[in-house]
């Protein structure tokens, strides 16, 4: 299993993030390529190497082409985004309707969601009256969704991260003067561990606290197999401290292993099918495992659905409320259920299309299954327009080369 350890040395960012996926060895051409999926123009990409303090790191700035002017009663100014104060609705609409893999849209969303949440608390609202403003532009939305791109692209499955820097005094944002850290910041951070920084340096933003929250464990140095080391730069370059961050791939040993889960069950029949896509979808965004639906013949000849939920017991209460939610069942019924696993590897192959990943099964180090990463394959044959059978088929063979070529 491939993990992603973040340290965020001098602070954390989305761009900072993304610069350090670079650096560890992400595809930036691959990268931008599937990025241009957004319905995003008017920017350009200039990735660097660059010094920060005594470290070596790679910087990106994600810039407009043209800058947006526009005059007021009093005064002329310059936007470089131009009015982009784009809702939690519209970010997330237009994060579905890319091409982008699955897993990469509801990480993204589910960052946009956690600022989302924070903002509305801040500002006493809903989270649909929210309009981002600086994560509302270009270069913030880039950033978010970059970042689970290229998290997805190196195979990542599991994050964990250091305590955050905070820092104090003033910084000036959207909302005018703001105190640091940021209220956002704070309100994302609320009950996580956090250690001091250093006065008047925005070193962690919302966008930075956001990803903490919504998709990392907090977790000391892991005990692992480091398998690449990368550094992303902020774009100050202070003599205090490094403003770099930190990001260490990790091969963490995966063992076959037994473990409890919990099988969540219902019934109905007043529900058509066209509903179940709906339903899997948000049972699987609540932490199940698995979801499925069998069509049954129920009292008095009625045709209905046996719906079955798969989930840890942890997930168990978040999954129970998606099936009252998108159900019209007045009850569930559980059983707690053990498993055996085998050890699972998500591994990348290289393929005349790009990284395609293949997930591997094995048992006292000997393979028993291999499968295409659907997500990656499905995208390579919309993208290239050739047919699933031949991503997956040319994948497979180019994995056993690989596999042949390693022993």
């Amino acid at each position: 299993m491939i993990a992603l350890y973040i340290d965020p040395i001098g602070g954390i960012a989305g761009d900072m993030l993304c610069a350090a996926l670079i650096d560890l060895g992400l595809d930036q051409e691959l990268w931008q390529k599937r990025l241009a999926s957004l319905p995003l123009d008017n920017y350009r990409m200039e990735i660097k190497k660059c010094m920060r303090n005594s470290f070596s790191a790679t910087h990106l700035t994600i810039r407009p082409i043209h800058v947006h002017h526009h005059e007021h009663h009093h005064d002329h100014h310059t936007e470089p985004w131009g009015h982009h104060h784009r809702g939690f609705s519209d970010i997330s609409s237009m994060i579905e309707k890319s091409t982008l893999p699955s897993i990469v849209k509801k990480n993204a969303i589910s960052v946009f969601r956690a600022l989302g949440d924070a903002e509305a608390k801040i500002h006493g609202c809903t989270i649909e009256e929210i309009h981002f403003h600086e994560v509302g532009a270009t270069d913030s939305i880039l950033d978010i969704v970059g970042f689970c791109l290229g998290i997805h692209m190196l195979g990542i499955s599991e994050l964990y991260a250091a305590p955050p820097p905070l820092s104090y005094g003033h910084t000036h944002g959207a909302h005018g003067h703001i105190p640091l850290p940021a209220p956002a910041t704070l309100s994302l951070l609320r009950e996580k561990n956090v250690r001091e920084g250093y006065p008047n340096h925005e070193q962690t933003t919302p966008t930075g606290a956001a990803f903490l929250k919504a998709l990392c464990k907090e977790s000391a140095f892991p005990t692992t197999q480091i398998k690449a080391i990368g550094y992303g730069a902020g774009t100050r370059n202070p003599q205090d401290y490094p403003n770099v961050l930190r990001v260490l791939l990790c091969a963490k040993q995966s063992k076959e292993k037994n473990s409890t889960i919990v099988s969540i069950q219902t019934h109905v029949d007043d529900m058509t099918g066209e509903g179940l896509p709906i339903l899997i979808e948000r049972c699987l965004d609540a932490g199940a495992l698995d979801v499925f639906a069998q069509p049954i013949i129920m009292k008095k000849g009625r045709m209905g659905y046996l719906i079955t939920a798969l989930a840890r017991e942890e997930n168990q209460q978040h999954v129970e409320e998606a099936i009252f939610n998108n159900t019209s069942t007045f009850g569930v019924r559980y059983t707690t259920m053990h498993r055996t696993e085998l050890e699972r590897i998500k591994e990348p192959v290289t393929t005349p299309w790009g990284i395609i990943h293949v997930k591997v099964g094995k048992k006292n180090q000997e393979y028993k299954h291999a499968s295409v990463e659907y997500e990656d394959a499905a995208y390579i044959a919309r993208t290239q327009n050739i047919s699933l059978h031949t991503v997956y088929q040319t994948t497979l063979a180019l994995w056993r080369e690989q596999c042949s070529s390693d022993s």
